[in-house]
């Protein structure tokens, strides 16, 4: 049993791995004494993709009590190269992305995660296999209507939809849209214009806290994959045994 650790940026999460499959996923709340005996009564290894410190504590515990715990660090096996100026500098969570979304499709691909900020991340195939070749950051949906809140007088902060009209009637409606229809076609057009630089037809994994309920707004094909960020961080993990 594999206990995967996903310490993001505004978010912390886990969850238990069995036969390379989620058993179970952990919110933030749940980082609890109980989750920790858990762990160590099931014998989990820990596997942890950190780009914040706010597993750290939980971590620690989980060592001061003898658990076998592997943090993922940029000098690890990937399966794939790193083809980035600074690869230190890319998070834990991209490149682990990258490596699954690589093995999955076993050739090219562009990975999506929707979360806090969207990333769009692309890899080649290159004379000596596959590498990690770089990526876009953008703003999430919740960062849309934040940053418009913050910046201006007049616009209300909204809260993510579940639903929203394409035209929107009134003022919130509008700014729906865009966190919806608006960031769908952002990746969706960012994903047409690195397929055409590149001339190669992608397949591309959408994943992230957003991913499920934009997916249904694709004009394109794209695959959803419930859990990847998961499955990925297992992966990385399975490859530096």
């Amino acid at each position: 049993m594999l206990f995967v650790i996903d310490s993001g940026n505004t978010s912390l999460k886990g969850a238990f791995i069995r036969n390379g499959k989620v058993d179970k996923v952990i919110t933030q709340q749940e980082f609890t004494e109980d989750t920790i005996n858990s762990i160590i009564s099931l014998n989990c290894r820990i596997c942890v993709s950190s780009v914040s410190e706010k597993s750290e504590d939980f971590v620690t515990e989980l060592e001061k009590r003898g658990t076998d715990v592997k943090r993922l660090s940029h000098n690890m096996n990937f399966g794939i190269d790193l083809c980035v100026k600074n690869p230190s500098s890319v998070g834990i969570d991209r490149l682990c992305n990258a490596s699954f979304g690589q093995f999955l499709t076993n050739g090219p691909c562009i990975v999506v995660d929707i979360g806090t900020a969207v990333t769009i991340d692309v890899v080649d195939k290159t004379e000596s296999g596959y590498c990690f070749s770089g990526g876009i950051i953008a703003p999430g949906p919740v960062l849309f209507s934040k940053s418009l809140s913050d910046h201006t007088k007049a616009l209300p902060l909204i809260d993510y939809p579940k639903e929203a009209p394409l035209i929107g009637k009134i003022t919130s409606e509008c700014i729906e849209s865009s966190m919806t229809h608006g960031m769908v076609s952002m990746i969706e057009g960012l994903c047409r214009r690195i397929c055409k630089n590149c001339n190669i037809s992608y397949p591309v994994i959408l994943t992230g806290g957003f991913a499920s309920s934009l997916e249904k707004l694709f004009l394109v094909d794209v695959n959803y994959i419930e859990n990847f960020n998961f499955l990925a961080i297992s992966h990385v993990c399975y490859l530096n045994t």
